[in-house]
């Protein structure tokens, strides 16, 4: 790779983490004035999408010397494009859901991949880049059912309960609102429904923005998985 993105970590004590030198000599990353003991050498290569597989070395650095470290995706197959659907506990199609896909872990393993994306209004999702071996899917909607298409073979699926935010924007008038933005989410519908996932647990302010009128703040405070407001 040309421009790589690579990360070392000192994996002994060192006295000031990160203090060396990074060049590029030919076709190679050169990293100098390190203190002797182990590192980790990571290599991210960002693909299509969200997609990310990383692959790791340890390497133990003597004073004076220098060691040489190949990052390859040796053995790695992919696997053929993901598709499945997300409904909710009612049976209806979960629009907006989010999941996550990982393999292995990047911190320890030889070899880890991420990706991610979110289902459309139909509950539809597909998930690319993923290699072949035992993926962990996790849907971030406590009452999600997860239906996986052909060659989900070997996914294990969580389901993590997600804060979300339901209700209706009215005018002034009283009438629904068909297009409208909640913070930066925008949304068209003809009965002035949204529903808006939360980024945390915790309290949060959301903005309402419609053509025409003054934006209106709210803050939410979640009890439970989802909080209706009122209209």
């Amino acid at each position: 790779m040309s421009a790589p993105q690579v990360k070392v970590k000192a994996l002994d004590p060192v006295s000031k983490e990160g203090a060396w030198i990074d060049d590029t000599v030919k076709d190679a990353r050169m990293y100098r004035g390190l203190e002797a003991g182990r590192y980790r050498v990571t290599f991210t290569h960002a693909m299509d999408g969200s997609a990310e597989w990383m692959t790791s070395s340890e390497v133990e650095v003597v004073a004076g010397q220098t060691r040489e470290v190949a990052l390859r995706f040796d053995g790695v197959v992919e696997r053929a494009p993901l598709r499945g659907r997300v409904v909710g506990r009612d049976g209806r199609p979960a629009a907006d859901a989010w999941l996550s896909a990982s393999l292995g872990d990047e911190k320890k393993d030889v070899f880890a991949s991420e990706n991610s994306t979110r289902t459309d209004a139909e509950g539809r999702f597909t998930l690319e880049h993923l290699p072949r071996g035992p993926v962990h899917l996790k849907v971030h909607r406590g009452d999600a059912k997860v239906e996986l298409g052909p060659g989900g073979e070997g996914i294990s699926v969580e389901r993590k309960a997600s804060p979300f935010v339901e209700g209706r924007v009215l005018g002034a008038d009283g009438k629904p609102l068909s297009r409208f933005t909640v913070n930066s989410k925008h949304y068209e519908a003809p009965d002035g429904h949204y529903r808006y996932t939360l980024e945390r647990s915790g309290p949060e302010g959301l903005s309402f923005r419609a053509e025409g009128l003054a934006a209106t703040r709210r803050r939410v405070e979640p009890l439970e998985e989802r909080t209706v407001l009122p209209t």
